[in-house]
């Protein structure tokens, strides 16, 4: 135990009263080598030693009480496992969920979140209408729905998360917390641009500054309304109808996402707008239906008599624009891309890290990109060297594993019916 200096004994000082000294230099002192004035110098020295080894003795006990109170106190710790240290108000939704099976890498904190969320989630679930829309047989007891167990909700890293939803929402939850840092308003205001609703951008980022649920809030809801799967066969249908018939594919992959979005942005009833209701929650879910509502061009009576007309004219309107300002959206989404792989702390990225299950760790360009995204991210090179450092390691990659496709190919292949 060393005291600390200025304040009280230090540890030259307990040593210098074993020695000729006959006291502890005290650092208030103005002579320490002085020696207290007595007829007994013999007993002096004797009594001092006593003193250096009584101190010494009270340094060592002092060192044996902290050391086996901290044995105790880890010892008491790692005797309780994690289901004895949950949240005592939580501990009824395991009842319903299952026991707590916990493996490495998680916390009685971690638990105690995902606990809280299903929670949350059976109490707006049992007074929000929406959510009859959006959960799938809500309410209907006599369907028995396999639920996955909890443990696999729990974010433990890239490495070893169970259930890989568990890591990419932490990595969508980053970018919707830190929408400027990202570049993410950038690529909303481009988008809405498309469609001649840019002015809606700053609307949306006010409802999304309301307030984000949580990341276990959104798991927990994505895996109860079903999004994922719902979202897939929303957009595999979507996607057939802009497919030419003989050749499988769509004539103009950009148009063809173009108009898929634009479908997907007016389609306010879709069961997809009625899941991200109940994964966004309150309160910017309940405000997402009416925003898109708003942004709906107005419909009239005369409309239905001229609609071959209308549609033809909006098609060639929106192909325009997209010729005009999809690029730049473009642009601003690969930008959004660069800065989760230079700043998202929750995207897997095994290449850039040099870890083993990468599956070209050991080509040249693999490599290269490493360096280049270790100079990026200390501030050596700008994120657009970077961004074309990465666009170099994909093409690089494509060419050795995507049998020399062009970009137009691969989008073709994103939007075709043979996606799975």
């Amino acid at each position: 135990v060393i005291f600390k200096r200025g304040r009280g004994w230090d540890r030259e000082s307990v040593l210098r009263s074993t020695s000729s000294t006959p006291f502890p230099t005290s650092p208030m002192d103005t002579n320490p080598t002085r020696t207290q004035t007595t007829t007994t110098p013999q007993r002096q020295r004797s009594n001092a030693r006593g003193n250096g080894n009584n101190m010494r003795l009270g340094e060592m006990l002092l060192l044996l009480l902290l050391v086996a109170g901290t044995c105790s106190v880890a010892s008491a710790a790692t005797a309780a496992p994690i289901a004895d240290q949950i949240d005592p108000s939580l501990v009824g939704v395991l009842d319903e969920y299952g026991p707590v099976n916990a493996s490495r890498g998680e916390s009685v904190q971690d638990w105690d979140d995902i606990l809280q969320a299903l929670n949350d989630y059976q109490q707006e679930a049992d007074v929000d209408a929406i959510y009859a829309e959006a959960v799938p047989f809500y309410g209907n007891d006599s369907v028995v729905l396999w639920e996955p167990p909890i443990e696999t909700m729990l974010y433990k890293g890239t490495n070893d998360t169970d259930d890989v939803m568990a890591v990419y929402v932490r990595v969508i939850h980053e970018i919707l917390s830190n929408m400027t840092l990202y570049g993410g308003d950038v690529v909303l205001e481009n988008l809405l641009d498309v469609y001649g609703q840019k002015p809606m951008a700053s609307t949306f980022m006010a409802l999304l500054n309301m307030g984000l649920p949580t990341a276990d809030e959104m798991i927990v809801r994505m895996w109860k309304t079903n999004l994922v799967s719902d979202a897939v066969n929303y957009f595999a249908s979507l996607m057939s109808d802009q497919l030419n018939p003989e050749t499988g594919n769509p004539d103009d992959p950009t148009s063809g996402i173009t108009a898929v979005l634009e479908a997907f942005f007016s389609d306010y009833d879709s069961i997809v707008w009625k899941d991200l209701t109940v994964v966004m929650g309150k309160p910017l879910g309940p405000s997402i239906i009416p925003f898109l509502k708003n942004m709906a061009p107005p419909q009239n009576a005369s409309a239905n008599a001229t609609s071959a007309a209308n549609d033809e004219a909006k098609a060639e309107e929106l192909k325009k624009r997209t010729d005009e300002l999809f690029p730049k959206f473009l642009d601003s989404l690969r930008l959004l891309g660069i800065k989760n792989l230079l700043y998202n702390p929750y995207l897997p990225i095994p290449c850039i890290k040099d870890d083993p299950y990468c599956p070209v760790i050991d080509e040249d360009y693999t490599r290269a990109f490493a360096q280049s995204y270790d100079l990026a991210s200390r501030g050596k090179i700008s994120e657009e060297r970077f961004a074309y450092d990465f666009q170099d390691a994909l093409f690089q990659y494509f060419n050795d594993f995507g049998s020399n496709l062009e970009i137009g190919d691969i989008l073709g292949g994103i939007v075709n019916n043979n996606t799975e």
